[in-house]
């Protein structure tokens, strides 16, 4: 089993240990849900998750939005069977048109393809014209390290290049920002320990509660720093 996907299936029962409640995809999905409504999505979106991996992100979309529309499309079909499970046959999009979709969201996803461009052309072509995009992705290229490797990550961004990447394949970018300010830190301490395996830590509920206000407080003030470990974009089909 590679590492990415022993990763993505070790979210399926992890919990708050790295799932649903690590502090890390709830920083990381209340990000795009903000987004989402800033972008002027309407009360009652239907948003298309391209790489949902165990479907944390709908959750916390569903909680957001419980009068909209979550689907999803994953290549991983045990990930994929289980996300039919929690979210009905009807979600799972990967064999039928996109252009019902009110947004996309690709969260760290486009780091694992090799020609990041000509994916998201493919996406964008398949979409109807006005629909939003949310793109997060590990950021730095000087915080690659053995864990980006495991992953099956082909590149780290910057705002400069995950900007390059949206408008080569024709998409009008709004905004990009770093996200995990002080993670930075954390990343640099990876890269010279290089972990055994490419799962999260497991923290403490104390821990995983002082990083999440921690993230949150860094995801409302400090999105203005050039750094950070990840970078997000919000973006428009022209």
């Amino acid at each position: 089993m590679s590492d990415l996907r022993h990763h993505l299936r070790e979210q399926l029962s992890s919990g708050g240990a790295t799932g649903e409640r690590f502090f890390w995809h709830r920083i990381r999905a209340e990000y795009v849900l903000h987004a989402l409504v800033k972008s002027g999505v309407g009360p009652n979106p239907t948003v298309l998750d391209v790489g949902a991996g165990a479907g944390v992100f709908g959750r916390y979309f569903s909680r957001r939005f419980p009068g909209g529309r979550y689907a999803f499309v994953e290549p991983v079909e045990e990930l994929a069977a289980h996300l039919r499970a929690c979210y009905g046959e009807a979600a799972d999009w990967s064999t039928r048109s996109h252009h019902e979709a009110d947004a996309v969201v690709l969260l760290d996803v486009i780091e694992h393809v090799e020609d990041d461009r000509a994916f998201l052309t493919t996406i964008a072509r398949g979409l109807r014209r006005g629909t939003r995009l949310v793109v997060t992705c590990p950021a730095l290229p000087v915080l690659w390290s053995e864990w980006d490797t495991k992953l099956g990550h082909h590149r780290r961004y910057t705002a400069a290049s995950l900007r390059a990447a949206l408008g080569g394949a024709g998409i009008a970018v709004s905004d990009v920002r770093y996200l995990f300010q002080t993670m930075v830190l954390l990343g640099l301490w990876r890269k010279a320990r290089p972990p055994r395996s490419a799962e999260f830590p497991r923290l403490s509920p104390a821990v995983n509660g002082i990083l999440y206000v921690l993230g949150t407080v860094e995801r409302g003030t400090l999105g203005w720093l050039p750094f950070g470990a990840s970078v997000a974009a919000t973006a428009t089909v022209p």
